[in-house]
Formats: structure tokens, C-alpha cells, sequence
């Protein structure tokens, strides 16, 4: 993925919570991001979960948490999707995620290995210059 710098368009994550054991009670889905995002606001539309959402607080929560179902239950999916903008200013070529989902119910050490996901935007600058003589 590649995101341009100074691009008025949205950066946008899609998520999908599916959850493969059993019911899961009080499931909650972590976006952790770098300070140069800024977020705007997660698209809960197109699923049929109820999912609430508390945005990043720099002082506080410094990532965005959703609760989602309660429960997710088995077999099931959930869909949100994230909108942020990318602040001006300096930062590395490239901008990274940590997407991570938990619940109450006790999960097997083998198969929690899909309950995080680091997620890589490739950033790059774009111009367009015109020289008058």
C-alpha cells in the first residue's frame, strides 16, 4: 500500500474481525498508530455486529479500541473501516499499525498467532512543477 504525502485523500484501513473458535465475550479490536496519523472517524456501516469505538486520546490512550459484538460470536465476522489523515511535517518513508484483538474467553497459545497484524504503508512525496521564464 502507498499513501502520498500532502494527499488530501483519507488514509484508510480496512478491518475484518472473524472470530474461529467459539463465542467471543467482550472482544475488543486495538489500532495502535504512529503520532504522525491523525484520526477521524471508523465506518461501521457495512457490518451487522454492534461495534463501539473510543478514539485515540495523545494523553490518555494513545490508540483507538473497539468493542465489538459481545459477543462476536462463532463463525462470525466483523467489518469496520478507519479514516485518518497523515500530517504534515517529517517522518520516516514508511508509516506502521499494530492491529490487535482480544476477549475474556481463554484462547489456546496456538491459536493466538492471528490475533496481531503489523501493518506497512509505503509513504512517498509527489509534485508537480511548473517553470515560467
Amino acid at each position: 500500500n502507498t499513501h502520498y504525502q500532502g494527499s488530501p485523500e483519507r488514509l484508510v484501513v480496512n478491518v475484518e474481525v472473524f472470530n474461529a473458535g467459539e463465542d467471543g465475550f467482550e472482544s475488543i479490536f486495538f489500532l495502535h498508530m504512529p503520532t504522525t496519523m491523525k484520526f477521524e472517524n471508523v465506518d461501521k456501516e457495512s457490518t451487522d455486529q454492534t461495534i463501539y469505538c473510543n478514539p485515540p486520546d495523545e494523553g490518555r490512550q494513545p490508540f483507538l479500541s473497539c468493542g465489538i459484538g459481545n459477543p462476536l460470536s462463532a463463525g462470525r465476522t466483523a467489518h469496520l473501516t478507519v479514516n485518518f489523515q497523515l500530517l504534515p511535517g517529517d517522518f520516516d518513508k514508511t508509516i506502521s499499525f499494530l492491529a490487535e484483538v482480544n476477549s475474556t474467553v481463554k484462547e489456546l497459545e496456538s491459536t493466538m498467532s492471528d490475533n496481531s497484524q503489523r501493518v506497512t504503508i509505503q509513504v512517498k512525496a509527489k509534485a508537480n512543477l511548473k517553470l515560467a521564464a
